[in-house]
């Protein structure tokens, strides 16, 4: 550069060196102006929710965590009014690692700024995210499938089946050991063929209460049950016997309970059952000496395909009662006895009401009887006038007996003059009571 040139520049920067000095401090004021009267920096609070990071450092251990209080912080930032005009709650990670768990259960959070990172000063007071830490449990429970509603008629649920069949737990050991039962259930009201579902479990302690999932981890959410249909069938049960009771003995009932069940299976199948048969092999009254009983499993003597609706019903008890004698005594009224062979001419009174008689026989044969039903006899047979005890003989079928019993009858001649006189007919007989009297057919 010529010496010329140097010169003229020199020049150029040095005259008014003092205007120009002050230009620049004018333009350096006006530029703090704008910066920090026009866009003053601010202060603003900002709320984000805290990721808890390397959560296996607890889980690891056989623990599990619970945040006490929000999982959120609030702090506060400082940026130019531009800047903040254009932050929101998003701009802003807030993290607590668990490597740096304290004593205390408390993580530090760490916050930082996804924008605008170079604009920003995050307050420095330290925030910390407050745990409540135990002890993690993982069980395993079967599903209980179960079904609710009743099927079409003449249809009934076979079989329920749960896919998953088993669902895994994990969560609180204070919760999960409390959980006694996983049922699910599947609603067959009305169907008439098989049917898939979908059913949410349900956790249940012992004594039924329902237990809360939110803070466990399920293995499935949601379980499909499978609902099985067949055709079913109500059907009695028939109990064949063999052989005859020892001398001495009197069969009183054979009983078999249930009397009738349920079965179930293709239509085909059923069509050809109206009975379900306990053989005779199985009842040998020959052996049989007292009261007897005996249980047996329904199901073998049914065929292939064809199953008992009720489970509970497969065990059959079959019951082989024998007689009881026993005794009983009886107000028999006389005005149930026929007088026998009263002589012709003659009229016959009983001196009382009733006649007490004592019978004897099988219980279940003594318990229908009533007095005012039974009917017996007395036999006149040579009397003449006066008062005389004669043995009463009831008309008892051939399992009873009666011990000996006696009323007193009254005979009389027949008063001259009367509607009826005495003949000499030795087969005439009739019913007679103390307020009425006997006697022979009528001559005049």
């Amino acid at each position: 550069m010529s010496n010329k040139t140097k010169a003229r520049l020199k020049q150029i920067f040095l005259s008014n060196l003092g205007l120009k000095i002050s230009a620049i401090v004018i333009a350096i004021l006006t530029w703090f102006f704008v910066v920090n009267v026009e866009n003053p920096a601010t202060t603003q609070t900002y709320t984000t929710s805290v990721k808890i990071t390397n959560a296996d450092v607890l889980t690891d251990q056989g623990k599990y965590y619970e945040v006490v209080g929000a999982q959120t912080v609030s702090f506060r930032v400082t940026a130019k009014r531009t800047i903040q005009q254009k932050l929101t709650n998003d701009d802003f990670t807030a993290t607590a690692d668990m490597n740096y768990l304290g004593d205390d259960n408390e993580i530090p959070i760490t916050i930082t700024a996804k924008n605008y990172s170079s604009s920003v000063s995050i307050s420095a007071t330290p925030h910390y995210l407050k745990l409540k830490i135990g002890d993690l449990k993982t069980s395993q429970f079967t599903v209980d499938a179960r079904t609710t509603g009743t099927p079409a008629s003449g249809y009934v649920v076979s079989q329920v089946k749960s896919d998953p069949e088993v669902i895994t737990v994990t969560g609180p050991k204070s919760i999960v050991s409390t959980i006694e039962t996983v049922t699910a259930t599947a609603n067959v009201d009305g169907i008439s063929e098989d049917e898939t579902v979908s059913a949410v479990p349900k956790f249940y302690d012992k004594s039924g209460k329902t237990i809360d999932t939110s803070e466990l981890t399920l293995s499935a959410d949601t379980v499909n049950l499978s609902v099985s249909i067949l055709n079913s069938k109500t059907v009695p049960v028939n109990v064949k016997t063999s052989g005859s009771l020892p001398n001495g003995e009197e069969l009183d009932s054979v009983t078999v309970d249930p009397q009738e069940v349920t079965i179930s299976g293709s239509k085909e199948d059923l069509a050809d059952i109206d009975s379900i048969e306990i053989p005779s092999d199985v009842v040998n009254l020959s052996n049989i000496t007292a009261d007897w009983e005996t249980t047996v499993d329904l199901s073998s003597y049914l065929p292939d395909g064809v199953l008992l609706v009720n489970s509970d019903d497969s065990k059959a008890t079959i019951t082989v009662t024998l007689k009881e004698e026993g005794q009983k005594t009886f107000d028999v009224p006389t005005s149930n006895l026929t007088i026998q062979n009263l002589g012709s001419g003659l009229t016959g009174t009983f001196t009382s009401n009733t006649v007490s008689i004592t019978i004897s026989g099988p219980n279940t044969e003594l318990s229908q009887l009533d007095a005012s039903t039974l009917t017996g006899s007395v036999d006149a047979s040579g009397l003449t006038d006066g008062k005389h005890v004669l043995a009463v003989t009831l008309s008892l079928s051939g399992n009873l007996q009666q011990t000996a019993a006696s009323t007193e009858l009254e005979i009389a001649t027949a008063q001259s003059g009367s509607s009826t006189s005495t003949k000499s007919s030795s087969s005439s007989s009739s019913s007679g009571s103390s307020s009425s009297s006997s006697k022979s057919s009528s001559s005049n």
